[in-house]
């Protein structure tokens, strides 16, 4: 399968640490050029209208919820490939290889005929208002259709990441963002595009970006893996890895639909505060989306590592290596958490001139301090619970927290009490750092290391 091993993992000690950074900082610049490439159409439909921003932001809180579903494949299959990657199996990573990408065509279409059949209930579900029903639907059918392509590219990339071809899948997201940002720039500022005007073409922009970074990875995990063109061109079904996949994808993925889901219903009560404080939410999750943007990119170098060691039967040293790097992680989101809130009044000043709006989002961005770090702490210590197979604790916790914790005390906070939306972001700081201190438990006491995948 052509695998790369940079290191001997049953005697691995130290050497980790260098392999580690030299997955970390290419994953690091396409999770930013990610975030970049979202961002641009916040900022360029900021210059269209704040009303843009809100459509567009709400139809994108129910896009989150498809993009968990399209995990169940992507998520299990990078568990059972950083795996049997690590323990030298080729013939099984075929397997998966094929089993994976089957999946995930399959479940991309079922989302985006649901939501484009579905899409106008669902926004009203999440409490959209209706001068900006017509254009969030618009957008989330337009954005629906490209989950398709979306599968693909998460799919393949993470083939490519199980790999070690970190530095190909960032290639890719550097064309693909370059793609998205002249696909805006015609849109917005063009005197004519053929992909249309305001929240139709910022989505058709998006739609193109996607479509060209699927074919580019497409074409490195043709050229780069060996029997690559087999495995790409004719899907053998297995059921007994297919099995696995959802088995391990879909707790994984349920985990990550669960916290979508209660962002969904808490975003529907922040929409009935009004159209200004559901702006301000959004422009505050663009400024401090640099954290789980780090978050991001640690959480999957982590995981490469975590995984060959598991795979290789060097648990304890997997066990070792997550806590070393949590720690360091936490230390520098509190820093970038910090120096983004004092960055927010210039940042803001330049996305909206409404004072209301400026202010809201100040005060936001400094009780991000407490809560970027505790989301950042929970995105990584899930996924080495996830890589090792310990799929359905932090599932059971998080469904346990959105609906007895979470929402009940987000209604309670921001309409009973009447403390809007400050008292909701209070409610993700209570959330966030209560659930870290159980799942580090979980993590520390190591059960997950009766687990046998491989």
């Amino acid at each position: 399968m052509g695998i790369r091993n940079k290191i001997n993992w049953k005697k691995a000690r130290s050497p980790e640490k260098n392999f580690f950074y030299s997955l970390l900082f290419p994953l690091i610049l396409e999770q930013l050029l990610a975030m970049v490439l979202g961002n641009i159409d916040v900022v360029m439909l900021s210059q269209y209208s704040d009303s843009a921003v809100a459509a567009t932001g709400l139809a994108n809180q129910l896009i989150n919820v498809g993009l968990m579903v399209l995990g169940v494949a992507s998520l299990g299959s990078g568990i059972l490939l950083m795996q049997a990657v690590g323990g030298k199996d080729p013939k099984q990573v075929v397997a998966i290889i094929q089993n994976s990408l089957f999946l995930s065509f399959l479940i991309a279409v079922v989302m985006a005929v649901l939501f484009s059949l579905c899409g106008k209930q669902l926004l009203i579900w999440i409490q959209t208002p209706p001068p900006l029903q017509a254009h969030a639907y618009q957008y989330l059918v337009l954005i629906a259709l490209s989950l398709i392509f979306q599968a693909m590219i998460t799919t393949l990339s993470t083939i490519l990441r199980a790999h070690l071809m970190v530095k190909e899948a960032m290639y890719v997201a550097v064309a693909t963002n370059i793609v998205g940002i002249l696909g805006n720039s015609m849109v917005l500022f063009a005197p004519y595009s053929f992909l249309g005007r305001g929240i139709q073409g910022i989505a058709g922009a998006t739609i193109l970006a996607r479509v060209f970074g699927m074919v580019v990875l497409g074409y490195y995990f043709y050229r780069n893996i060996s029997k690559g063109r087999s495995e790409f061109v004719k899907i053998k079904y297995n059921k007994h890895i297919c099995y696995l996949i959802i088995k391990l994808g879909f707790p994984s993925a349920l985990e990550n639909i669960s916290y979508t889901v209660s962002q969904t219903v808490i975003t529907g009560i922040i929409a009935s505060f009004g159209v200004l404080i559901v702006t301000s939410k959004i422009y505050t999750q663009n400024i401090t989306a640099l954290v789980f943007t780090l978050a991001a990119a640690i959480a999957q170098a982590s995981q490469i590592v975590i995984g060959r060691y598991i795979g290789s039967q060097a648990k304890e040293e997997a066990k070792t290596f997550a806590l070393k790097v949590l720690k360091r992680a936490i230390m520098l989101g509190f820093g970038i958490s910090v120096i983004l809130a004092l960055l927010s009044p210039l940042i803001v000043g330049w996305l909206s001139p409404n004072e209301e709006i400026r202010e809201t989002v100040i005060l936001l961005a400094y009780l991000s301090i407490l809560l970027e770090p505790g989301r950042l702490a929970n995105e990584i210590i899930i996924s080495a619970l996830n890589t090792a197979g310990d799929v359905r604790f932090p599932t059971y916790l998080s469904i346990v927290f959105t609906f007895i914790l979470t929402i009940p005390l987000a209604y309670l906070f921001g309409r009973v009490f009447a403390w809007g939306l400050v008292g909701i972001w209070w409610v993700f700081i209570i959330d966030e750092w209560f659930r870290f201190v159980i799942l580090l438990r979980r993590w520390r006491l190591a059960e997950w290391q009766a687990i046998d995948l491989i």
